[in-house]
């Protein structure tokens, strides 16, 4: 059995099959950049290696390694899916072999999607942190793998879900009522943990100007973020005000879903894909405009509290509209609704205090997230070494 050495760093490995970039990985980001004055060393394995550059330029001991990634992989379903998921748990395993032994693994995406580091512990056993930034779907495979995870750390809209597929994966008996108190003792373990997302203050984002009318919107372009709401409610053609905006998007490759269209040729648009300079763009602009369908935490909305925009979102019952007040550090619209949230956008560029007030009030919201508080406890589990099996007899490293 390997028995580590007290000065030998700890060695976290970051699970990452999604081909494009996204608010999780950089929420994940930030939960790394946290660990940065640790003893902690961390290797990626990533579809989209582009997206942890600015991990392994603050944190010079990373390693990023890119998995081969094939199309087939993002439509697969059915036993599609379960052979696409063994094709990755092949390419984990030779992956183990080539790097140092870890101390846990990191499912940064969901159970779903990382179920490969699920499957690679009926031949090796290691801690798995699973990360989730989204809901889960309510299969009996995800509930085990929530169940076999060392821990679960969950943003709060999670929750319902979560519950789904525990018991999900507990109705295995003929008691519904045995198996909802399974699932419920389950998930109120020390084992599951709520999370809020936060900004480091490396990332914190350039101040912006109240005194500027310009409109920044700043997603994917998948459709369920809702473009195409924003892009209705600023045209021309259906509005007496004279929108100008700048929209920041992120093309997804390798999926499925439905994207939407971008404006073409539009004099008072400017577009940017996937910019290097988006803390610039944003500082540039007075208002931020989310139209996203229920977002399960708004990183970007996050962003722009801090940054001292005016914030308008839709009053959809999703984090931020709970969180956030209308008319004192927001402004809420109907959801889906291009009228009314271009009568919010009218009403907001014509006033120059309400636009001071809110920027104020965003600012002092933003301040409860700093990511050194909120990642407090991932940060503790990424730094801390799990008791494990050790090496396996076909040479796959696993420290104890």
């Amino acid at each position: 059995m390997f028995t580590q050495n007290k000065t030998q760093p700890v060695h976290g490995f970051i699970y990452d099959p999604i081909a494009f970039a996204g608010g999780s990985k950089v929420a994940t980001s930030e939960m790394l950049l946290v660990c940065k004055d640790s003893d902690v060393e961390f290797t990626i394995l990533s579809a989209d290696p582009s997206s942890w550059a600015h991990v392994q330029k603050h944190l010079p001991n990373t390693r990023i390694i890119r998995i081969p990634y094939f199309a087939f992989l993002c439509h697969a379903h059915g036993l599609k899916y379960w052979m696409a998921q063994l094709y990755l748990m092949t390419l984990l395993l030779f992956t183990f072999i080539r790097v140092k032994p870890i101390d846990y693994a990191v499912g940064a995406s969901g159970p779903g999607i990382d179920m490969a580091l699920y499957l690679c512990r009926f031949i090796m056993r290691f801690a798995i942190i699973q990360l989730i930034h989204g809901p889960v779907a309510p299969s009996r495979s995800i509930g085990y793998c929530l169940s076999q995870a060392k821990h679960v750390f969950y943003l709060n809209s999670t929750y319902q879900s979560i519950c789904n597929a525990l018991y999900a994966y507990f109705s295995l008996t003929s008691d519904p009522e045995q198996n909802r108190t399974l699932a419920n003792f389950s998930f109120q373990t020390a084992q599951m943990q709520t999370f809020t997302n936060g900004i480091s203050q490396l990332h914190w984002p350039s101040a912006a100007s109240y005194q500027s009318e310009r409109l920044f919107w700043a997603a994917s372009l998948l459709e369920w973020k809702g473009l195409d709401i924003f892009v209705s409610a600023i045209d021309r053609k259906f509005s007496a005000f004279s929108f100008s905006a700048d929209i920041c998007y992120i093309r997804p490759t390798s999926t499925q879903l439905t994207v939407s269209e971008l404006p073409e040729n539009w004099n008072n648009v400017r577009l940017y894909e996937s910019p290097d300079n988006l803390d610039t763009i944003r500082s540039q602009c007075g208002i931020f405009v989310s139209t996203s369908d229920n977002e399960p935490f708004g990183l970007s909305i996050l962003e722009s509290l801090a940054a001292g925009l005016s914030v308008v979102i839709p009053a959809d019952g999703a984090y931020w509209d709970k969180t956030l007040t209308h008319g004192v550090n927001c402004i809420k619209y109907t959801p889906r609704d291009e009228l009314s949230l271009r009568n919010e956008l009218g009403k907001l560029v014509q006033d120059l205090d309400l636009r001071a007030s809110l920027a104020i009030e965003g600012q002092k919201v933003a301040e409860d997230y700093r990511a050194e508080r909120c990642y407090a406890a991932i940060a503790d589990s990424l730094t801390t070494p799990r008791s494990c099996v050790s090496t396996t007899s076909n040479g796959l490293g696993v420290r104890s």
